[in-house]
């Protein structure tokens, strides 16, 4: 068979899997109501199977199956602390606090981050930071999965990158402008089966001509033994990178807007546990499992990064799909790639609306949108941000993981002094949470405009410690500290 025979059949999977997303679009958009709590949240009733896919579909986006590639390859064994600390924080967060949030946001009608800071603190000030904030650190999110879906479709000669970026984004966005959270929930149903069924095939594919796990580890040694020896083969993971690093990243993205009000629509309390399920079972699979073997071997198999036929580290995975996968399989997998990106920029397109209209809009015009208002003014939203999306995805980064963990992960953790220090404790108020939260939020900043500005590497860490941790270090401490000496009385009691 041809190679331009093979690559036509592998489009076709492609387009009409992603099309068969339109369908689910409208057909969830049928059975929605027009309300805002129907639109944005399902009514607030998805039940256990639904948030257990749900979360780990938007959990798991193309960064499980590029970026995590292409770190294991750079840095070996001393990546697996991404996993790890994902894996214990994120899962005794959501249960230490998953029932608080729900039950906040069940009482006072919250959709959005920033409301939970109003009705814990009476700020409105401190919603619309949290609402600004979390929307534009967003925006690099969500380019970063347009540009990971684009790549793998233009590796494996099936479009053209720019082609691939519009799209990709473009159906996405379709389908979510038809049936708000219904479309999301379900489709992330499909993609995150399809997902976690792509990961194991595409191991066992690559993984059995190698020798199976002892071959391929045997291989990985053979070639580099410094892939399991820290720091790592890039000397990259020092004590401090470690430290900051473990901390940051699960809070950061456990913080991002889009995973954190899946809290607030559970059924109930059982439904919640199928977000720590969700996390340990996609992260066991895909981080723990696939990847680093993956990544152990790619450069042993297919040579240096320099002489692939696109230099970069992270289309790892889909040479090594050229070179091992039979030409049939391509598709199928293409298709739970294309899940796994999908399955993310869903969920962030539409919580990108719900936090700039009721974080930003709403406290601003200093009066409740009506339901259509509010889905109407949200698909506006939505168009606009994918519009902005796309834009950040036609000048992608030299690796995608730079903007996740540099900049939307570093950023999003500094919700946590406002979020889940303030909902465990009294001692923080309304003054401490705002200045705590600003200088965290501007310290955050301030350094990765000086990285990017002056082309400093690796983007995310500075003197060997996360961009997160100097902005959340001066967060914690004037936040307890002004907290303390102001002293006030009129804060919203922690529920």
């Amino acid at each position: 068979m041809s190679g331009g025979f093979e690559q036509t059949v592998n489009a076709v999977m492609v387009l009409a899997y992603m099309f068969s997303m339109i369908v689910v679009g409208y057909l969830a958009g049928r059975a929605t109501k027009p309300t805002t709590e129907d639109y944005y949240l399902m009514s607030r009733n998805v039940g256990f199977i639904l948030m257990m896919f749900t979360y780990l579909a938007t959990l798991q986006s193309m960064v499980a199956f590029l970026a995590a590639t292409a770190s294991y390859m750079t840095h070996g064994v001393a990546y697996l602390i991404l996993p790890l600390s994902q894996g214990m924080l994120m899962t005794f967060l959501s249960l230490l606090l998953g029932w608080r949030y729900r039950e906040i946001a069940r009482e006072n009608g919250v959709i959005s981050q920033g409301e939970l800071v109003y009705y814990r603190y009476g700020s409105r000030v401190g919603q619309i930071v949290v609402g600004l904030a979390g929307y534009l650190f967003n925006l690099a999110y969500i380019g970063i999965q347009v540009v990971g879906m684009a790549y793998i479709l233009w590796a494996l000669g099936v479009l053209d990158y720019y082609t691939a970026v519009f799209l990709v984004g473009g159906i996405t966005l379709v389908y979510v402008l038809l049936g708000g959270l219904r479309a999301v929930v379900w489709s992330d149903l499909v993609q995150g089966v399809l997902m976690l069924l792509f990961f194991l095939t595409v191991g066992i594919f690559i993984l059995v001509p190698l020798g199976g796990i002892t071959g391929a580890l045997s291989l990985a040694y053979n070639f580099n033994p410094d892939i399991f020896k820290l720091p790592g083969p890039a000397k990259f993971y020092t004590d401090s990178v470690y430290v900051s690093t473990y901390v940051i990243l699960p809070l950061g993205i456990w913080l991002s807007p889009h995973l954190f009000i899946r809290h607030y629509f559970a059924r109930d309390r059982k439904s919640l546990v199928g977000i720590p399920l969700g996390v340990l079972l996609s992260q066991a699979i895909m981080w723990v499992f696939i990847a680093p073997l993956l990544g152990f071997v790619a450069q042993a198999v297919l040579g240096p990064v320099s002489k692939w036929p696109i230099p970069r580290a992270d289309l790892a995975i889909p040479y090594l799909l050229m070179r091992y996968a039979p030409w049939w399989l391509v598709g199928p997998i293409l298709v739970g790639a294309m899940a796994a990106g999908m399955s993310t920029v869903d969920s962030q397109m539409l919580a990108e609306a719900q936090l700039l209209i009721r974080d930003v809009i709403e406290p601003i015009a200093k009066r409740r949108l009506t339901d259509m208002e509010t889905i109407r003014y949200g698909r506006v939203i939505i168009a606009v941000t994918s519009v902005v999306a796309f834009i950040i995805a036609l000048f992608p980064p030299p690796l995608i993981i730079d903007l996740m963990v540099g900049i939307a992960f570093a950023g999003f953790a500094q919700f946590f002094p406002a979020l889940v220090l303030g909902i465990l404790t009294r001692r923080v108020n309304k003054y401490g949470m705002l200045v705590g939260l600003v200088v965290g939020l501007g310290t955050v900043v301030a350094i990765q405009t000086y990285q990017l500005v002056y082309g400093i590497r690796p983007v995310g860490y500075y003197m060997g410690v996360h961009n997160g941790a100097w902005g959340l270090l001066p967060n914690l401490v004037l936040t307890f500290i002004v907290s303390h000496v102001t002293e006030s009385r009129h804060q919203h009691p922690a529920r």
